[in-house]
């Protein structure tokens, strides 16, 4: 298997993206290298867990290591739900009720006809003590995780599982794809009360389930590294800079490969300096699929390491807008890295993105400190007055200008160890 992929990375690089040439390290933004970058990577469908993706990862990969980089690559598992063409409940005794009943993510397809039964919450000592073969449960919010109810029910010879949803909770997921084939929906709360107080005066209650068309999918993308190591003296951290190679195609902004360009370019000239401090390169995957490689790379840092990063840099996309760099945190705050970089040259702004509070949300959840991302923003968003116009050369070379400045501020020697949040 080792050298079928050894393989394919040769003939698709080949294939794909000429070989690179003249990449020597050191001296300014190379704005010609910068476009070309754009050019190969953009021009393509980079679509997750494709041979397109994977064939981005292997443009990207030779760049580092002509700089001189050691690679890693780093592939990852996860699982895609394809919502039901149909979902419906129907519950005779009831007449004249149109249920308007929710999918529940990850929930497989089926149908099921039985009589009602509660269950209460769903705790094993509810399934414990009722008989719930053949039944169609129906359980209440709280308690157990909603995967663990259907996991129990099902266990239990459920033929079917109604949940109800709780007041203001997100919609019900099971987290992935259990081993189990019962059909499982969701309904309101208001659903969820009426069901209740009729199945509690002791009315006895069939209903029928029917989730049609939903497919769980298996998919698998790359991460990749690669590590600049100190050379002149070591504080024992970690400056992150990340951005992803993969593009939905949906989205026009998300298929923009400049952050991935201006990763490449500041991995190029940081080789010449000098450097107290580990700067780490990381190529996420499957962004457009939930962000999933930022997650599983997030989640494959150790404890060790998550206490050595001083800063994670996201580059987004920065060159789609006429206007000026700006740098955003999780929590709309500032913090180092943040202030740094507004030093540089990217704007401070608290008014992120929802997608960019997800983002860097989900990495402050990971206890990683002065996470930061930055992208290029219009004029009117910025609210500063921008006279000219900048071509994209100059928007790119702006962009790794101000991301290298930083990364030199926090890695040069003189500097000492970058100060990082006491509740670490």
């Amino acid at each position: 298997m080792k050298w079928l992929i050894t393989v394919f990375i040769t003939w698709g690089s080949l294939m794909f993206f000429p070989g690179p040439a003249g990449a020597e390290a050191g001296g300014q933004a190379d704005t010609d290298r910068l476009l070309e970058h754009v050019e190969k990577l953009s021009t393509a469908p980079r679509i997750p867990a494709t041979e397109s993706e994977f064939r981005a990862v292997v443009y990207i990969e030779e760049w580092l290591r002509i700089f001189g980089y050691q690679t890693k690559l780093l592939p990852f598992s996860y699982y895609v739900y394809t919502e039901p063409k149909q979902i419906s409940l129907q519950v005779p005794e009831i007449r004249g009720k149109t249920w308007a009943p929710r999918s529940v993510l990850f929930g497989p397809a089926g149908e099921a006809t039985g009589a009602v039964l509660d269950v209460g919450t769903g705790t094993q000592q509810d399934f414990a003590r009722a008989d719930i073969e053949g039944k169609i449960v129906f359980v209440r919010p709280g308690g157990m995780s909603e995967a663990e109810k259907v996991r129990h029910a099902a266990a239990a010879g459920a033929k079917g599982i109604i949940l109800t949803q709780g007041a203001n909770a997100p919609r019900p997921s099971l987290g992935g794809p259990l081993d189990m084939h019962v059909p499982v929906l969701a309904v309101s709360p208001a659903e969820g009360e009426q069901l209740g107080q009729l199945l509690q005066k002791g009315e006895k209650l069939t209903a029928t389930l029917k989730v049609s068309g939903a497919s769980i999918i298996k998919k698998t993308s790359y991460n990749l590294t690669a590590e600049l190591k100190p050379n002149n003296g070591n504080t024992g951290q970690i400056v992150l800079v990340a951005a992803h190679h993969d593009a939905s195609f949906a989205a026009r902004e998300e298929n923009d490969a400049s952050g991935i360009a201006v990763l490449l370019e500041t991995a190029r000239l940081l080789t010449a300096q000098q450097r107290d401090t580990e700067v780490r390169f990381v190529s996420l995957g499957a962004a457009s699929d939930g962000g999933r490689g930022l997650d599983d790379y997030v989640r494959s840092l150790t404890d060790a390491e998550r206490t050595k990063i001083a800063a994670f840099l996201y580059l987004g996309n920065v060159r789609q807008q006429d206007g000026e760099l700006a740098v955003y945190t999780s929590n709309g705050k500032r913090n180092l890295a943040a202030d740094l970089l507004d030093a540089k040259g990217a704007g401070f702004s608290s008014a992120a993105p929802q997608e960019v509070l997800s983002r860097l949300g989900r990495i402050a959840q990971a206890n990683i400190p002065n996470a930061v991302q930055i992208v290029r923003v219009a004029a009117s968003q910025s609210g500063k007055n921008v006279p000219e116009k900048k071509s994209d050369g100059e928007k790119l070379t702006d962009a790794v200008r101000t991301v290298v400045d930083a990364i030199t501020t926090m890695t040069d020697p003189g500097s000492g160890p970058y100060p990082l949040p006491d509740s670490r």
